[in-house]
């Protein structure tokens, strides 16, 4: 068979452990051309897996559905498993609806639970009568058939397994196929190979917290549920079923290459376009407006002990134009106006919100429309890495708000948008090396004191080895490794396989629409979510806003209020200055206990040290966050940036054009920033390149790393040229830098010289 059915992922938590790169990777060793997976009660891999495969391998992914057959909410409650998969958009639409249903809180028990009549409302579906826990008697395949809406197919699944329990169910199931559209047959895979079948128990033990000697624990007799089987197994199977139990070997065969099921449509995610609230009539319009207010009210008055010259302000002029132009060409416009909205609202309604961090502080527009309080132009910061206009990547600002209040923002959201169109976001959690093996033996009996060693895992650049790397590098874990070697086992397969579901702590979707047409709406113990993770969300069209808690501003407002009561000064953080000296001061000599980020003793000692170089400055401070971090410090960038101030060592550059982006950071590269101006400067890159090869190197990925490497050389040798502009001033322009040709066509000033053609400068 070049197809497979029956495929379950580790999304279907305690029940596989096939994790989406496992499943992709013995799905082309076998030689498979297309899967079928569905998921217990979940549709949450469909996303990740289809735009995983590539092209060689096609994914039909829908979920498995459980029908309780009455509303009575106890334990013991009958019910059976189908199949649904959509076939376009609407049918995936549907599946949302249905899943939403039943993660309802009049629904919801122990689990998700479907109903029986809920598949009235599927539409444009393909179904089937299900594997594990399926349709069981012809009778109730009847009840499936006659639910189905018309745009919905409907099949016989046969699953060839050598039990009494299966014969049986078959053998119903081949009794009402005249309600069905045909048979396909169907091979559950739980995991890669025969050899891991052992773990699946344990798995469901890890998932559930049952111990492995607890007689209650589900155990599976059939133990060749493997993706990586000889695909002749399945026919054998199927015949020797037909034998037992006296089916029509012609009607079975049409199963095995499932030529009517194979031929159906079937749904193929493509990217949505973001879907916000509409804030205003003409949503750019409003945003220039309130850009316009921002400009006099922050660019004539002093903030953060600054007020910007005169003379500059023809920089921020063309900065807003320019970013202007970009959200009005990329449609996010909306998207301010809702964060803005959402600042305005926190600020007026007593809940103190922070200055913003991360990439939004690039942006000159998020500063006048009040979104952060961070003068990008002041600290040189870059737009493209907020927003980089070669690419739909969606905006996203981390705002802070006091921890305390954080449930108020979240009403607003909900009343100001809709209790429908808000919700948090679902966090999976996985199985790391080191919990993978405690909490496998955990189940087996072991104390935390036998786990110890998992402590001495190590670690780069935050990233935990595995248990295999970890073996050979620390003794303490071979050890585990030899006086535990069953739980060893386990642990190793269970690397990277999901273990639970929870809730992102600060990710929240708002959208234009209700979100069960874009999501499953899920329940967590916090409130709804949408099923899709932050990975996915926004391939969706789902803008993720990360609403953070943080107790530091509810000191910060304590403090407010005690200076107040005690001193009659309505203090306003923002008109502090960032060069107090006695602030300095006092952070130079490491005097810094509870203050955020540098309350640890080795920050306080990093502080002490850089202040031994002379006075400490602001821009010593903001290096300081910057550096004590894991891959400065392992790279010794870190100590570079201290010798260097306490002039033990001299500011060094690899290149006397790299000064302009280093020179404020003494030549050590500290910010992304300055990854971002440096190759813009030695290679010629646009911004928008520099934040790919900014994202590129922050996530580490080595292959396309080494393609960026050679655009970075070439661009480095290419070099610079002197060219003489309209006006006859001489311009030193990089030859990466696109040009306008006197045939109307855009080339690099390279391409230019080399072809003769004349540019217009």
């Amino acid at each position: 068979m070049k197809y497979r059915m029956g495929i379950m992922t580790d999304f279907s938590i305690g029940q596989s452990l096939l994790t989406i790169d496992r499943l992709i990777e013995s799905a082309k060793k076998t030689g498979l051309e297309k899967i079928v997976v569905a998921d217990d009660m979940t549709i949450s891999s469909l996303i990740a897996l289809q735009k995983a495969c590539g092209e060689s391998l096609k994914a039909m992914v829908g979920v498995k559905f459980r029908c309780y057959e009455d509303g009575e909410q106890a334990k013991n409650t009958p019910y059976f498993a189908v199949k649904i998969f959509p076939k376009t958009e609407l049918g995936l639409q549907s599946i949302f609806e249905v899943l939403t249903k039943a993660n309802s809180e009049d629904r919801f028990y122990y689990r998700a639970r479907g109903r029986l009549d809920d598949l009235r409302n599927l539409r444009e579906c393909v179904v089937t009568s299900g594997d594990f826990f399926g349709v069981k008697t012809a009778e109730q395949v009847k009840r499936v058939a006659e639910r189905l809406d018309a745009s919905c197919s409907f099949y016989t699944e046969i699953v060839p397994v050598d039990t009494p329990l299966w014969d049986r169910v078959n053998r119903e199931r081949l009794a009402a196929l005249d309600s069905t559209k045909g048979i396909v047959v169907s091979y559950p895979a739980l995991y890669q190979t025969t050899a891991e079948a052992d773990s699946i128990p344990v798995i469901k033990a890890v998932c559930s917290n049952t111990p492995m000697s607890a007689g209650y624990l589900p155990r599976q007799w059939v133990q060749d549920f493997a993706l990586e089987l000889d695909p002749s197994k399945t026919a054998k199977d199927l015949e020797q079923m037909c034998a037992r139990i006296g089916a029509n070997w012609t009607i079975l065969q049409k199963g095995l290459d499932a030529a009517d099921f194979n031929a159906e449509p079937f749904y193929v995610f493509e990217h949505h376009a973001p879907c916000l609230p509409k804030m205003a009539e003409d949503e750019f319009g409003e945003v220039v407006r309130q850009c316009t207010a921002g400009w006099h009210k922050r660019l004539f008055e002093e903030h953060l002990g600054y007020k910007p010259d005169a003379s500059l302000l023809p920089i921020y002029k063309r900065r807003l134009a320019y970013e202007l132009s970009v959200i009005k060409k990329m449609g996010f416009a909306n998207y301010f106006l809702v964060v803005a909205d959402l600042v305005s609202w926190s600020k007026n309604n007593g809940v103190k919100v922070g200055c913003g961090r991360g990439s939004a502080g690039g942006s000159l527009i998020a500063f006048l429309m009040g979104i952060t309080e961070i003068d990008p132009i002041r600290f040189n910061l870059i737009f493209e890495r907020f927003i980089n206009p070669s690419r739909l990547d969606l905006p996203d600002v981390d705002l802070d708000y006091q921890s305390s209040k954080r449930d108020k923002v979240i009403e607003y959201l909900r009343a100001r948008h809709g209790d429908d169109r808000v919700a948090g976001i679902s966090n999976y959690t996985t199985l790391a090396s080191a919990s993978a093996f405690r909490d496998t033996g955990r189940v087996f009996g072991l104390t935390p004191l036998n786990m110890t060693a998992t402590k001495l895992v190590p670690k780069e650049n935050g990233i935990s080895s595995t248990l295999s790397e970890a073996a050979d590098m620390v003794p303490e874990i071979d050890k585990l490794k030899a006086d535990y070697p069953e739980v060893w086992k386990h642990a190793l397969r269970f690397e990277g396989v999901m273990r639970s579901l929870g809730q992102h702590a600060a990710g929240t979707v708002v959208a234009g629409e209700p979100l069960v047409k874009r999501a499953v709406v899920e329940r967590r113990a916090e409130g709804n979510v949408v099923n899709w993770d932050k990975r996915v969300v926004e391939d969706y069209g789902l803008i993720k806003m990360d609403i953070l808690g943080l107790s530091t501003l509810d000191v910060l407002d304590i403090a407010h209020n005690y200076i107040l009561k005690r001193h009659g000064l309505d203090l306003d953080y923002l008109k502090l200055p960032l060069n107090d000296p006695k602030v300095l001061e006092a952070f130079g000599k490491g005097e810094t206990t509870a203050v955020f980020q540098f309350d640890s003793d080795g920050m306080q000692n990093l502080l002490r040290r850089l202040a031994r170089g002379g006075a400490l400055t602001f821009e010593d401070i903001t290096a300081a966050t910057a550096l004590y971090r894991p891959g400065p410090l392992d790279s010794g960038l870190t100590e570079d940036y201290v010798a260097i101030k306490q002039g033990l060592k001299a500011p060094h550059y690899d290149h006397p054009i790299m000064k302009n982006a280093l020179a404020s950071t003494y030549g050590v590269m500290v910010y992304q920033e300055q990854v971002m101006q440096v190759s813009r400067d030695v290679a010629g890159f646009t911004m928008a390149e520099a934040d790919r090869l900014r994202k590129t190197m922050g996530k580490k990925l080595v292959a396309e790393m080494a393609k960026e490497r050679s655009r970075f050389v070439a661009g480095a040798v290419a070099g610079y040229a002197n060219v003489t502009l309209e006006n006859g001033r001489v311009q030193k322009m990089h030859m990466n830098t696109l040009v306008k040709c006197n045939d109307g066509v855009f080339r690099t000033l390279k391409e230019a010289f080399e072809n003769g053609y004349e540019a217009e400068y």
